[in-house]
This record gives structure tokens, sequence and C-alpha cells, in this order.
């Protein structure tokens, strides 16, 4: 059988087993026995694929959970440079390597894509040589104050023959595979960090515009 299904009650009592075997050659079926027993029936196709799955499809694909309204600050230090991002009140600001206001889109898209990120590969290996993956020289180290504690993440080398990058947190206990598209998003220089308004206001909030030129002056009232 394609697929060997053992289900067992409350109180260990187990019911037969049920064997899914191959589709049928016409219509959207799959044959399907209960162990033991000589007769074979049909059931949905839809079956099968539900039932044959890998280990990777049960486990849980979230890194790192938290709150994103709960972070207060964070940080990154990779190949274009070392940046303190903090949250006062309800806009975010660069601290360091200079204190200026930053890219509110910029900065909650990066919050976003550490919240949202995905395992795409969990790598088996019982030594876990960080070394073979990059990740004892990190190319990209991300910290995060949560509201519940610091929590450190790191991107290594890129996963030969995907378009993936290893990554493993502060407790170093187990290595994944993420999208690359998740560490560009993430490696950013200070120009992408800047805020890129000369002059930042609500436009809901504007009574009066005046404007000049060499010639002539314009007054605007709301």
């Amino acid at each position: 059988p394609r697929v060997k299904v053992e289900i067992t009650l409350e109180g260990g009592r187990p019911l037969p087993p049920v064997l899914v075997g191959e589709k049928t050659p016409v219509g959207d079926s799959a044959y399907v026995k209960r162990e033991g027993e000589t007769t074979v029936l049909l059931s949905s196709a839809s079956l099968l694929s539900s039932l044959d799955k890998k280990l990777y499809d049960f486990r849980d694909k979230t890194i790192i959970e938290f709150k994103k309204e709960a972070v207060r600050q964070y940080s990154f230090e990779g190949a274009k440079g070392e940046f303190v991002l903090a949250k006062k009140g309800e806009e975010w600001f660069i601290e360091e390597p200079k204190s200026e206001r930053a890219n509110q889109a910029e900065v909650l898209g990066m919050l976003s894509t550490i919240h949202n990120m995905k395992a795409q590969h969990f790598v088996e290996d019982p030594s876990l040589d960080l070394g073979r993956y990059g990740l004892d020289q990190p190319r990209l180290r991300a910290v995060l104050w949560t509201g519940e504690g610091v929590r450190e993440i790191f991107f290594g080398d890129e996963r030969e023959g995907k378009d993936q990058v290893y990554v493993t947190l502060d407790s170093k206990e187990k290595v994944y595979s993420v999208y690359e598209s998740v560490f560009k998003e993430l490696d950013k220089d200070l120009f992408a960090l800047r805020s890129k308004e000369v002059i930042p206001f609500s436009r809901d909030k504007v009574a009066k515009v005046q404007i000049r030129n060499l010639e002539e002056s314009w007054t605007l009232l709301k």
C-alpha cells in the first residue's frame, strides 16, 4: 500500500489498520481495504493525497514566536553595518550609528519578515557543526527585544542548490533553512533604513499652504 493508517482510541483500543493503495485508472478514486480482509473498496483520491505525507508536513514551520506590537527595539549586524532601531511612541527611529527618524514602512516590513519566516528545511545533523552552515561566523545577526526577553537570529551560508539560507537561533540547538528572500529583506544599509521624508507631517492636519517663487506667490486655505 501507498499508506497504512493505524488509529488508536482512548483507552488504548486499536481500530483495524486501513491500507490505501493507488488511484484508479479511471475516475477520481483510490483503492482502500481493511488489513486482514479481502474486500477492496473505493474512496476519494483526496484521501490518498491527504494521508501520503512526509515528516516535514507534520512539523511546525514557525522558527520564532513573538508579538510584533511588543517589540520596542531590534538591531542588525552584518556586512552593510550595525544598526539599532527603537520605537518611540508609535514611530520607529534609528538609534545607531546616528539618531534619526527611520523609514516606517521599511522597518515594519523587516519586522513582519522575521515574524512570518518559516522553515523550508530542517537540518538533521547529530553533530550540529555550525561551521558547516556558515553559522559560526554568520553573515547577519538580528536581535529582538520582544518584551519577554531578548532573542537572537543568525543567518549563514546559502543551502547548495536551493534558493535558501541557513538559520539558527540563540539557543543554537537547531538549524533550519529559510528562503533567501528573507535574508535579502533584512540585509539593509543605512540609506534603506532612513526616512526619505524631508518634512514629515500629516496631510489631514494641514490648514494652510503658501507657495512662493521668484515672480509671484499663492496661498491656499482649507
